[in-house]
């Protein structure tokens, strides 16, 4: 392999540092620094109009101790695509696929002063094994680090400062995860603002600091984004993190996400004002805040809510049905009741899910989350509003942890029973009412 060290570039044009084709293997980038890369005005056959201080195509090589500073677009751009230009067809290449190869070493590279510093999109960067992004620096860009279309990150010992976003995560294919790093921002920026993701792909935040954000000019340290929502997802696991001060809202709920239960613990109460343990909830699901004691709960962001001394755990309600082409007719809807305050009820619609890769919508299951308490529910048929209890399979989330700091509810808390004045008929599925049989005289 080839050894690139101790350069310099300045005012260059397109991209800088370059692996050509995405067949280049076993060399080394190390100590270069790359300044004011300008993006190229005209269309050469490449992506030199976006420019990237360095480009890498292939991750079978070692990047270590780069500066990368004020590049038009890109400071670090992973663009994995498949072996192109003269290499395309050669017998030594065939097989390989850029995208899915490990990274040998990419460590202690910094990117400052971009609009981008990081990023593995487009197209998205998927190894078959971890890729390790070790003791990086990116500060000073609109966006520090950009994880999309990717899985199997891992981001350790880095250091993220004063960029608009230190991390923009959403659309991706496996979970990444974020440890041991530092964060630090100002009034209006963000620490890291993910998508809504399922269990596969959520990322996950352990032993990171984070510094200087404050929700009372429309920053935070962690953010919902509204950006390529998926119709099922799950909440990102957060693991022993700190914060300079609980003055402000660690969360941000920035968009109006109808109906989309998202609740995310604070175990300890260092992610809010009040000190308190709770829950910070999506003020638009009113299938979740019905059931939630109001006087708990204050405004923490746009859209979201903090609600302390409040403990939820998510349920799923499966009946089976409907995948269509076309937007499904549901079979049943879900009353489900508070024991202790009947006023507290809610009839829930099954949430609706069109994933990209086929394009057909699904509706089988009922997402809800409930505080603690005692529950009655029964069903709606749709097609003609009969009361029913059809079978049904009830399961708690198991992607996050129960909640840790207070009682939740479990199975025994909820009762699927016929409604007051009705009794289960003989199919023991509909219920009807319960009217005294005649008498003779």
């Amino acid at each position: 392999g080839v050894l690139v060290e101790d350069n310099v570039s300045f005012d260059s044009y397109g991209h800088c540092y370059i692996l050509e084709d995405g067949g280049e293997v076993d060399n080394t980038f190390q100590n270069n620094l790359g300044a004011r890369t300008r993006s190229q005005g005209i269309g050469i056959g490449s992506t030199d109009n976006l420019s990237s201080t360095i480009w890498i195509t292939n991750t079978n090589n070692h990047f270590i101790d780069n500066v990368c500073a004020g590049s038009e677009t890109n400071g670090i751009w992973f663009e994995l695509r498949a072996i192109r230009g003269d290499s395309a067809g050669l017998p030594e290449y065939k097989g390989m696929d850029p995208p899915q190869l490990s990274v040998y070493t990419f460590r202690g590279n910094t990117a400052h002063s971009n609009i981008k510093g990081i990023t593995t999109y487009a197209p998205g960067y998927c190894p078959q094994t971890k890729a390790l992004f070790e003791g990086i620096s990116s500060y000073h860009n609109v966006r520090g680090l950009m994880l999309h279309g990717t899985c199997r990150v891992r981001v350790k010992d880095a250091f993220f400062g004063l960029n608009n976003d230190g991390v923009l995560y959403f659309g991706n294919w496996l979970y990444s995860t974020i440890e041991d790093s530092t964060f630090v921002g100002k009034c209006g920026q963000f620490g890291i603002r993910l998508s809504l993701e399922p269990r596969y792909s959520q990322i996950r935040v352990y032993s990171t600091s984070f510094e200087g954000y404050s929700g009372a000019c429309g920053g935070s340290a962690l953010a919902i984004t509204s950006i390529q929502p998926r119709g099922i997802f799950d909440m990102p696991i957060l693991s022993n993190l700190t914060f300079d001060s609980n003055d402000a809202n660690a969360i941000a709920i920035n968009s109006p996400f109808k109906d989309r239960n998202i609740c995310i613990e604070d175990r300890d109460g260092r992610m809010n004002p009040s000190g308190s343990p709770g829950f910070y909830v999506n003020g638009a699901a009113a299938g979740m805040t019905t059931f939630i004691d109001s006087g708990l709960c204050s405004p923490a962001s746009d859209h979201g809510l903090f609600c302390e001394n409040t403990c939820l755990r998510r349920t799923i309600v499966d009946t089976g049905c409907c995948t269509n082409m076309h937007f499904p007719v549901f079979d049943f809807q879900m009353v489900v009741t508070s024991k202790t305050d009947p006023n507290k009820s809610f009839t829930y619609d099954k949430y609706v899910n069109r994933p990209a890769i086929n394009g057909w919508y699904g509706a089988y299951k009922f997402d809800v989350v409930l505080p603690l308490d005692e529950y009655s529910v029964y069903f709606l048929r749709v097609r003609d509003g009969k009361v029913m209890i059809p079978h049904f399979r009830l399961t708690f989330n198991n992607f996050q942890d129960e909640p840790s700091s207070c009682d939740y509810i479990t199975e025994a808390s909820i009762d699927f029973v016929c409604p007051q004045d009705y009794v289960l008929k003989a199919d023991g599925v509909t219920c009807g009412l319960d009217t005294p049989s005649p008498t003779s005289s």
